[in-house]
């Protein structure tokens, strides 16, 4: 309350008429005080003490309801000029209306005073609470952060470990592969050697079984010769003889 925007006809009564306030539609007799008297408003119902100044000295104001203390220099003119209105009393309410003026002048830079002080005190507690859950929303974000960090961590750790597991297995694997490679390769050198030692022998064998013949077959020829030498020494002996 207290704003332009907030004057209209069904708040138009004493706790809300001031100065921004003193409009057309805000002039009845509820809101007659002195910063609500204006050129616009100054009908019949609005002519009282306090509202009697220059521009609302009018035929229809000038009644007899306009009192001696309504009477002042600027409303005295000729439609305003009945025998009560003319007298020295008019210059001293003169003077009262202003300080009447400055007062409600005093109170409204009072009140406003205070609603921006109220104003001000509610942004800053404002600020404070938006800070509060600025505080705590980056708070949560951190702690989040910090939770997403450490799953990250807990599934590289895991990952990590699955991995050592698999290199570990495809580790075993390969020298299980490779001894069983190099027990393929040794049993068939084992038989390659084997096959080698017997075709050794069996040539061996037949080396020797050659040669056995061979020298079957010198020893014949050498026996052989030597009964054709004796037999020729014989017949050249028999020649000899003969």
């Amino acid at each position: 309350f207290g704003i332009s925007n907030c004057c209209h006809t069904s708040f138009c009564h004493t706790s809300f008429c001031h100065t921004s306030c003193s409009h057309t539609s805000c002039c009845h007799t509820s809101c007659r005080h002195t910063s609500c008297c204006h050129t616009s408003c100054c009908h019949t119902s609005c002519c009282h003490t306090s509202c009697c100044h220059t521009s609302c000295c009018h035929t229809s104001c000038c009644l007899t309801s306009c009192h001696t203390s309504c009477c002042h220099t600027s409303c005295c003119h000729t439609s305003c000029c009945l025998t009560s209105c003319c007298h020295t009393s008019c210059y001293q309410d003169t003077r009262d209306i202003i300080k009447q003026k400055d007062q409600d002048t005093r109170d409204i830079i009072k009140q406003k005073d205070q609603d921006t002080r109220d104003i001000i005190k509610q942004k800053d507690q404002d600020t404070r609470d938006i800070i509060k859950q600025k505080d705590q929303d980056t708070r949560d974000i951190i702690k989040q952060k910090d939770q997403d960090t450490k799953d990250i961590i807990k599934q590289k750790d895991l990952d990590t470990r699955d991995i050592i597991k698999q290199k570990d297995q495809d580790t075993r694997d390969i020298i299980k592969q490779k001894d069983q490679d190099t027990r393929d390769i040794i049993k068939q050198k084992d038989q390659d050697t084997k096959d080698i030692i017997k075709q050794k022998d069996q040539d061996t064998k037949d080396i020797i079984k050659q040669k056995d013949q061979d020298t079957r077959d010198i020893i014949k020829q050498k026996d052989q010769d030597t009964r054709d030498i004796i037999k020729q020494k014989d017949q050249d002996t028999k020649n000899i003889i003969k």
